[in-house]
């Protein structure tokens, strides 16, 4: 699967996205093995890394502040942000495992 350019989240200068978060997140999965604690790290992204690098924007080691806007992408869930977060940092789920549970939610 391929990287629409024109999919970006909010803030990005674009008003829609065309591909879902979960199916962002298992293209930036593909691209790097997983981390923890941060956005990026040592060459590895974490679940919103992955989605982050899915819609076709830069990895940038350390990570950059991009908190506010995947809640700003999930407007209906505030919560949803750091559900992912808490997912991949602390309960040891995959990249994949979190776009499969995102699916489910209509993500």
């Amino acid at each position: 699967m391929l990287v629409d350019k024109d999919s970006h989240l909010p803030g990005q200068d674009r008003t829609e996205t065309k591909l879902k978060p979960s199916q962002a997140m298992r293209i930036g999965a593909a691209l790097r093995p997983q981390c923890t604690k941060k956005l990026f790290f040592q060459g590895a992204s974490c679940a919103l890394g992955a989605m982050w690098e899915g819609y076709g924007n830069p990895y940038q080691e350390g990570g950059p502040e991009l908190y506010s806007l995947f809640r700003d992408f999930f407007p209906t869930d505030r919560c949803l942000v750091e559900s992912i977060w808490y997912k991949n940092d602390f309960h040891g789920w995959s990249r994949e495992q979190i776009a499969e549970w995102l699916e489910s939610l209509g993500y």
